[in-house]
């Protein structure tokens, strides 16, 4: 999964690189500068947990989880450089996410089990993430709107947290582990002097790793693998 997210970012580079020119309005110097917040969905991960204990160790898939999608909540900061043609744009944004991961069924040993227990569980991260690419558009007009697209790789990461069961127990913990994604983000907004509002869709691959005690000799680790597409609506501020 690592090999796939960083395959996939070095391909969307190098298609986005020969693109990186000149900027918006026409003027070589002309540059944009947003902040602004977002809302929207992130794809659910696939799960698979290893659970270690006094009678040995199991490993279960975890199947149709109670959301495909989770919240997504960012606020960011985007600087868009150059001239009628185009040029680059550069954005950094810091976001959470949260989503339902409680399974409806369990598979062990090729076998599925109903999961009977009425405990919720979910998936939250905390990170940021970082892109550079492209970005075309209208050329603005003095207390006119105007459009503009852009297009770019993006690699971000950050810290995570994941709840699961002591199997055949109705407790529950928390663990504490890492994410890492990338991708390639597509976005569509309208700028007027002073305010920007649009859309972004994000197509991203990701892995997570969680560890969980549930003390004495059990514990469990969780992968959480994302692959999928996302998307969010977004509004700024443009100084």
């Amino acid at each position: 999964m690592v090999t796939r997210l960083f395959g996939s970012i070095a391909m969307s580079a190098g298609l986005i690189a020969p693109l990186i020119a000149v900027d918006e309005v026409g003027h070589e110097n002309d540059k944009s500068v947003d902040f602004y917040g977002s809302l929207g969905l992130t794809v659910a991960p696939e799960i698979e947990e290893s659970a270690s204990g006094a009678g040995g160790s199991s490993l279960y898939k975890w199947q149709d989880a109670e959301d495909s999608y989770g919240q997504r909540l960012a606020v960011g900061h985007l600087i868009c450089k150059g001239g009628p043609q185009g040029g680059w744009n550069l954005g950094v944004e810091i976001a959470a996410s949260t989503t339902d991961i409680t399974p409806r069924t369990y598979e062990v040993g090729g076998l599925s089990f109903a999961n009977t227990s009425s405990s919720k569980l979910r998936y939250t991260t905390g990170g940021a993430l970082i892109h550079f690419g492209y970005q075309f558009g209208s050329e603005p007009e003095p207390e006119e709107i105007s459009a503009f697209f852009y297009i770019a790789p993006f690699i971000g990461g950050g810290a995570a947290w994941a709840q699961s069961e002591l199997g055949g127990t109705s407790t529950s913990e928390n663990g504490l582990g890492y994410y890492v994604e990338g991708g390639l983000r597509f976005g569509f907004a309208l700028a007027e002097k002073h305010w920007v509002l649009g859309f972004m869709i994000d197509g991203v691959v990701g892995t997570s790793r969680v560890k969980i005690d549930f003390g004495g000799s059990n514990s469990s680790e969780l992968s959480l693998d994302r692959l999928g597409v996302g998307g969010a609506l977004f509004m700024g501020y443009r100084l």
